[in-house]
């Protein structure tokens, strides 16, 4: 069978007969979320300086009683930030250089580089004879690192060196990635293609049309009753088959079942477009050893990325972990559930 990046998972709780509904509710402070009473658990948002004190609201339903605690006390301020990152001081930075709101090169291009970091956001430290050198554009030769899965900073932000050529990430079209299956998982060749998915072929991972659900009409809608959720997934081949999985309980207000959402349904799409675009810009404009989108001071600085960040963490959300059935846990929220449980999603 065939293995694709995205995959069906089932929670690790119990599902049970019905859904509650997660609407919001007057609570007795510091409760947030109360224990479930007639099918509804009410939610109350926490004060200014609070945050709900749930472990993992994207592992499972928070079915407890749970109160509001103070957020502590910010951690000291990044240090030994790479160049071009943002930063409020010289201290902050590797070369101890802050200068209009991001980190300043220790070394220009071309000249004696120790590190990485040493050089200007577009360039990189050629070991070999210690220079800055410019990165190189997708597309362009490079020398691959001692594994094909580890990123290269030739290349770039976040871009690997596959096949003696600079690849960005989500970037590769539907077709044969050049990857052996026996070099990376299924993971890894996924975060290559464009559509966020990979199936193996009889020798290579192959870029795939996404899986998504069959009843697309009803993902932000959901199922009164228990339902199970058709996937259709495409080979490498370009064949077309079908798994399903359950549909499952979330943080709903409606108290529906929703099925858990594929890379190809139109919201998780949605996304990944915007992903496409930040990973492009972050690419060429950021330091190869930079923090990443949020980090990189030319993303803040540029209105049309900085705008597109939340896509990049709401994508995030749905690939690591549970995520996959994030579909159910933030469809139709509640304000307050949004600004309370799923909040890293909405980034309230």
């Amino acid at each position: 069978m065939n293995i694709l990046f995205i995959t069906a998972c089932i929670f690790a709780f119990a599902m049970s007969q019905t859904c509650n509904s997660y609407t919001c509710g007057s609570l007795t402070a510091p409760a947030c979320v109360a224990a479930p009473a007639s099918g509804v658990v009410n939610v109350q948002a926490c004060a200014s300086g609070q945050y709900c004190a749930v472990l993992n609201p994207f592992g499972a339903l928070v079915q407890t009683a749970t109160n509001c605690e103070t957020i502590p006390a910010p951690g000291p301020a990044p240090t030994n930030l790479p160049t071009g990152d943002t930063c409020t001081t010289n201290n902050q930075c590797q070369s101890s250089v802050c200068t209009k709101g991001a980190c300043a090169p220790k070394a220009a291009m071309y000249a004696t580089c120790a590190l990485d970091d040493d050089c200007p956001v577009q360039g990189w430290c050629q070991k070999s004879n210690t220079t800055c050198m410019p990165t190189v554009a997708a597309g362009g030769a490079c020398t691959p690192g001692q594994s094909i899965t580890q990123t290269v900073p030739q290349c770039g932000y976040g871009a690997y060196c596959v096949n003696s050529k600079c690849v960005v990430p989500y970037s590769v079209a539907n077709g044969d990635t050049g990857i052996p299956t026996t070099q990376g998982a299924a993971q890894w060749g996924a975060t290559l293609c464009k559509s966020g998915a990979a199936a193996a072929g009889a020798t290579n991972w192959f870029c795939v049309p996404a899986p998504k659900i069959q009843d697309a009409a009803n993902l932000l809608t959901g199922y009164a009753a228990a339902t199970t959720c058709t996937i259709v997934n495409t080979d490498a081949a370009g064949a077309t088959t079908t798994t399903t999985t359950p549909a499952i309980c979330g943080y709903n207000q409606n108290a529906n079942y929703y099925c858990p959402w594929q890379a190809g349904d139109a919201p998780v799409a949605t996304l990944l477009t915007s992903v496409n675009t930040v990973w492009a810009f972050v690419n060429s404009n950021c330091n190869p050893k930079s923090l990443g989108p949020t980090m990189c001071n030319a993303v803040a600085s540029n209105s049309a990325t900085s705008k597109l960040v939340p896509a990049v963490v709401q994508f995030s959300e749905i690939i690591s972990g549970n995520a996959l059935n994030i579909g159910a846990l933030v469809a139709n929220n509640a304000g307050c559930v949004k600004t309370t449980l799923t909040s890293m999603y909405w980034l309230t």
